[in-house]
């Protein structure tokens, strides 16, 4: 079961159908559907208000975003970053544990980081791609509309694995 971030919840059944049409469009053609559009391949009962509010709501959620498509999946990306670059762990530390020893770790940590995402978020998140340097998120309205704390989620536990990482004595 999927938990919604309530900051950015959808309010009702209407909102949510609206806001997917609103996706779905700006996914299709790259661009919003104008209020006209709205009203003639949508809902002509839609107010302005309503329309700019969802419209809004969507173009926000698509500020803190980009897509990956991934064995034919698209998936939306929190993230696009090379980890590894940024680990630099001692050069005792390193000696001690061992190249091996260092990797299982790190993907300990990872694998934990991930749990946590989940935790807080509801949301499962997905390493995709060469290295695992694409954090994705499932391509749906709700993870959309709280893009935002996912994706400053997903950041503050990539600090984290780091700061262990580089901290290890």
């Amino acid at each position: 079961m999927k938990r919604v971030i309530k900051s950015s919840a959808v309010t009702s059944q209407d909102d949510r159908y609206l806001l997917q049409f609103i996706y779905d469009y700006y996914k299709n053609w790259e661009e919003f559907p104008t209020y006209e559009e709205v009203l003639d391949e949508y809902d002509e009962s839609v107010d302005r208000r309503t329309y700019k509010d969802a419209a809004d709501r969507v173009s926000n959620g698509l500020a803190y975003i980009s897509f990956y498509r991934y064995d034919g999946v698209e998936y939306i990306q929190l993230m696009h970053d090379p980890v590894l670059s940024w680990i630099r762990v001692p050069e005792e530390a390193a000696s001690r544990l061992g190249e091996e020893a260092l990797e299982q770790l790190y993907l300990e940590k990872v694998e934990q980081a991930k749990e946590e995402f989940l935790s807080k978020t509801g949301t499962e998140i997905y390493q995709l791609g060469r290295s695992g340097r694409h954090i994705c998120v499932e391509d749906t309205i709700d993870n959309l509309l709280n893009s935002k704390q996912l994706y400053e989620t997903a950041v503050q536990l990539e600090k984290d694995v780091i700061s262990y990482m580089n901290g290890l004595t």
